[in-house]
């Protein structure tokens, strides 16, 4: 038997060359791998964050309550400490949508003139597709207002 061949049977002289696995595919198809998941983590990630930023968006009243949950289990709080941090962020709540019931309208009037001038340079099925895109723009990134209520606790204190 010779290194590069190898004979098959006995008696037979049909011989067979050894084959030498090259190990490039496998490396190859390992990075592939690789880079595909993170891509895919990526995305998921990405849609995850979005879809939550949203939920916090268009459910403001929810945050107090979360934000305590949370700051519950990091700084281990009592239920006098929670309720408390709790009731402080109620108030602040309140005083942050007064800020923005003041700067919202600014910034709506904002969009509605980039609505109206990229408008203006589009043809009537562009300005009509661009019209209904920006409108599910904002419905989705700037919700309206929620009612600002006043309550005992989310009066600030004199």
């Amino acid at each position: 038997m010779t290194g590069s061949s190898s004979s098959v049977g006995s008696g037979s002289d049909v011989t067979l060359p050894v084959l030498k696995r090259r190990r490039w595919p496998s490396v190859l198809l390992g990075v592939v791998l690789l880079v595909s998941g993170g891509a895919i983590g990526s995305g998921v990630t990405v849609l995850v964050i979005a879809h939550k930023v949203k939920e916090h968006l268009h459910h403001p009243e929810r945050a107090p309550a979360e934000a305590t949950a949370y700051l519950r289990w990091r700084f281990d709080l009592t239920d006098q400490q929670a309720q408390s941090v709790e009731t402080v962020l109620r108030k602040r709540r309140q005083e942050i949508l007064k800020i923005r019931r003041g700067f919202q309208p600014r910034l709506e009037g904002q969009i509605d003139l980039i609505g109206e001038e990229v408008g203006a340079l589009l043809n009537p099925d562009q300005a009509k597709e661009w019209q209904a895109w920006l409108a599910e723009k904002r419905e989705s990134w700037l919700p309206p207002l929620p009612d600002i209520v006043e309550t005992a606790e989310s009066r600030p204190s004199s």
